[in-house]
């Protein structure tokens, strides 16, 4: 077929959609174009794929995977790189680059690996194309790490309501990786993730994200919430904490007014049992602590 007729014949619906007519289209005409775009519309899947190479197969899966601007649905793309039958995993490094969906798509599809090296490759154009990609992931929990997840979006990753708990739990577990890159605002929210799945974590843990800036209620709640933590080390971190909270980890005989929550309450129950604090009541808009003596 004479290159020039190509563009009329796929226009006009006139040929089959089967790979070899799209290939030889890319091969004469150039890259998936308008005309294209109007042959595919309404096509579920390409014919005759089979007679291609394993190389010409992936070939045209990648062109039709990268023909953003001519077919808008992404879907629909996925859809018929998938019937491409194509050898998979595509190779990250051979598609080209789209903010959105796409990526999220394709591994669902396991028309790229599902691993570190396309969540850390440069198809996550930004943190709305990583979302997206790690909500449609099933072995990001294996993988996750500071190269697949940014510690600078550890805090819309915190904050989203697509991202799946169990994997924002894995996160958490290992915070200590991912706090070395992160700024206050990570920090925060991943404090504050803590501290509303009232994660019982570690001393370690809870140092950290106090020393790397969490607020003071996070840090007392994440006291209060971890069992692990010995009486010795929460005493450490209320000291660490400053006033009023310094004045109620060791004996004395100030009075320290302190918030008067159920965090706070389990704080300065503690206290107690370790005969640190004689008793704590509620007084005007905080609670009132008495400090056994030295």
């Amino acid at each position: 077929v004479p290159e020039s007729v190509w563009p009329t014949l796929l226009s006009s619906k006139r040929a089959t959609p089967s790979a070899q007519n799209l290939l030889s289209y890319i091969d004469n005409v150039g890259p998936l174009d308008g005309d294209a775009a109007i042959f595919l519309d309404g096509t579920e899947a390409i014919e005759e794929s089979d007679q291609l190479s394993d190389d010409d197969r992936r070939r045209l899966a990648v062109a039709i995977l990268g023909a953003g601007s001519v077919i808008s649905s992404t879907a629909h793309r996925v859809q018929l790189a998938l019937s491409a039958d194509a050898p998979t995993p595509i190779p990250p490094a051979s598609l080209q680059p789209e903010a959105g969906d796409l990526v999220g798509l394709m591994i669902e599809a396991s028309l790229v690996a599902d691993d570190e090296l396309t969540l850390s490759s440069a198809l996550i154009v930004d943190w709305p194309t990583r979302e997206f990609a790690l909500a449609h992931s099933r072995e990001a929990p294996g993988y996750v790490s500071p190269a697949s997840l940014p510690p600078e979006q550890l805090g819309p990753f915190f904050q989203s309501a697509v991202i799946p708990l169990d994997l924002k739990n894995v996160v958490l577990a290992n915070i200590l990786t991912f706090l070395p890159g992160a700024d206050n605002a990570a920090v925060h929210a991943a404090s504050s993730f803590a501290v509303g799945v009232r994660a019982d974590l570690p001393y370690a843990t809870i140092e950290q994200l106090q020393t790397a800036g969490a607020s003071v209620r996070d840090v007392v709640a994440l006291l209060a919430n971890s069992t692990s933590s010995t009486i010795d080390e929460v005493r450490a971190a209320l000291r660490a904490l400053g006033d009023p909270y310094s004045l109620v980890a060791d004996r004395g005989a100030s009075r320290p007014l302190v918030p008067d929550d159920d965090v706070h309450r389990r704080v300065l129950q503690r206290l107690q049992e370790a005969e640190i604090v004689s008793s704590h009541e509620p007084e005007r808009d905080g609670r009132r602590v008495n400090l056994r003596r030295p």
